[in-house]
């Protein structure tokens, strides 16, 4: 007898090194359990290492203190199986705050009665130490809530065996032989309970059953290569892209983590909740969502204290008898490529030197606003600019110094503005403005302006050396553009009076009268 007890109680130290073992590489490795699988292997530690302490303990207040260690540990266990077991099967919509919090009550509500129950005696009748042997026995007769815990345990017991029977029925190949041995490793705490639970001063073989579990599962949940691990929802929960999946009524019934990430509002609550309801504040998403149809778009969302932008595409989901089920909308974050295809697309607009638009975007502008100028008869104007002798500039300084002078000009041009107008490169050192709303009369006054912000500006070319140059300008407009008035023939009514005025002086302004 007293070698079988010896056995027992190395074989029980034996077990709590292994869970202490199982719960460390865990811990680091986050396994398909997840942190279910880590505190199941340090509540089979407590249990097993409080249960070697009561054994052994020559005193009655050390086996009461060493009881009540093992005790936090068998209470700890039973939610931890059941949290263990829904994470290795990822069932989503199961698996919730809610339910961790309501599979912890009874445990805790247990171990506060098992803790206080010398005042009431509502978890054990009585409590009596057996005589001084090998191993310390602590005899005790159940009471009603002890019943009530053990009720609990085995209902948690079952539950992680259907759960792991259900994951063997939808897995195939490797995975679905794994999730066989995961429903066999689950079965061997039931031995422990037959044995135990009709007994009486019984050596109890449950911390040794939970950790030849423990090890079972290990082995599959800790292996890189195990199916176990790679599941249909480790890939995904690992989409970079957000997911977010609707029922047929339009009530959320999952989504991965990224999509948390990109939608404010989700959580584990969201679950089962009318769409409408939980991104009333995203009025884009939200329509694309309740779309019948499928639909791929681009919304702007927001993420932090700035916009993001997505590719949407939404795909309808049917089961294995082509009935619709519900739907999905994908999330791609593609705000890098669009600022990309902004940036190429600014490029493609804009004169590389001077920052203004180039001609054949200025054409288009100058098109798009003579057009919208044409219903209510507003006036239109354009003026052409030519720097006065610009060639002598960069004969006598340099390349170099007449790009300083252009864009000098540019600036100081760009101040005798309005915030409409638009101001275009034309080629070599011309520019036009296009003047939307501005007479003739008025666009010749802008172009005095401007003519004079020019002439009375000096260009520093290096730290001992500076210039100054003029302008010419030909102003062409029409108090209201007809169907006849064309951009074209304003630009050949401008360039005209520039001839002017470079023919009659230069560093002036001459307005078309034709």
């Amino acid at each position: 007898m007293l070698q079988h007890q010896t056995t027992y109680l190395i074989a029980l130290l034996t077990a709590a090194a292994v869970d202490g073992a199982l719960f460390h590489v865990a811990w680091l490795r986050r396994p398909a359990g997840g942190h279910g699988f880590a505190v199941l292997m340090a509540a089979a530690f407590l249990y097993s290492a409080g249960y070697a302490g009561t054994l052994v303990s020559a005193t009655a207040a050390a086996r009461i203190w060493w009881a009540a260690l093992e005790y936090l540990g068998l209470a700890a266990a039973a939610p931890a199986w059941v949290m263990t077991a829904a994470g290795t099967v990822k069932r989503g919509r199961f698996l919730t705050r809610r339910l961790a919090v309501t599979l912890c009550f009874i445990p805790a509500a247990s171990l506060l009665l098992y803790y206080t129950n010398g005042y009431h005696h509502l978890y054990y009748g009585a409590v009596s130490m057996a005589p001084p042997g090998p191993l310390a026995l602590i005899s005790h007769t159940r009471g009603p809530w002890y019943w009530v815990f053990a009720v609990y345990v085995l209902a948690s017991l079952l539950l992680g065996n259907v759960l792991y029977a259900g994951k063997r029925r939808r897995e195939r190949g490797a995975a679905r032989r794994q999730a066989g041995a995961l429903l066999a490793a689950s079965l061997v705490p039931w031995a422990a309970v037959l044995a135990y639970f009709p007994g009486e001063r019984i050596l109890d073989p449950g911390p040794l059953a939970l950790s030849v579990t423990g090890l079972a599962f290990g082995w599959i949940f800790l292996r890189r290569d195990s199916p176990a691990v790679i599941t249909r929802d480790s890939v995904f929960q690992g989409i970079r892209e957000g997911v977010l999946v609707l029922d047929t009524q339009n009530r959320i019934v999952d989504f991965n983590s990224a999509a948390r990430t990109v939608i404010a509002g989700l959580a584990p609550q969201a679950l089962g909740r009318p769409v409408k309801e939980v991104l009333h504040d995203q009025p884009e998403l939200l329509r694309q969502l309740v779309a019948p149809e499928c639909d791929q778009t681009e919304l702007q969302l927001p993420l932090g204290r700035g916009l993001r932008c997505y590719q949407s595409r939404l795909s309808i989901l049917e089961n294995r008898r082509h009935q619709v089920i519900g739907k999905a909308v994908i999330l791609c974050d593609v705000t890098r490529e669009t600022w990309r295809v902004d940036e190429l697309q600014a490029r493609a607009r804009m004169d590389a030197l001077t920052g203004i638009f180039n001609r054949r975007y200025l054409l288009e502008l100058g098109h798009r606003e003579l057009e919208r100028a044409r219903p209510g008869g507003r006036p239109f104007s354009v003026v052409l600019i030519d720097i006065d002798h610009f060639k002598d500039v960069n004969d006598t300084y340099g390349h170099s110094a007449g790009d300083l002078v252009l864009k000098s000009v540019v600036r100081t041009c760009a101040g005798a503005l309005r915030s409409r107008d638009l101001m275009g490169r034309w080629g070599g050192e011309e520019f036009v403005l296009i003047l939307p709303g501005a007479s003739p009369d008025g666009a010749l006054a802008v172009a005095e302006r401007a003519r004079k912000n020019i002439a009375g500006s000096v260009v520093s070319l290096d730290n001992t050396t500076t210039v100054s140059v003029t302008a010419s300008f030909g102003v062409a407009g029409v108090a209201a553009p007809e169907s006849g008035t064309s951009l074209e023939k304003l630009l050949e009514m401008a360039d005209q009076a520039l001839y002017r005025a470079k023919n009659s002086g230069r560093n002036r302004v001459v307005l078309s009268r034709d």
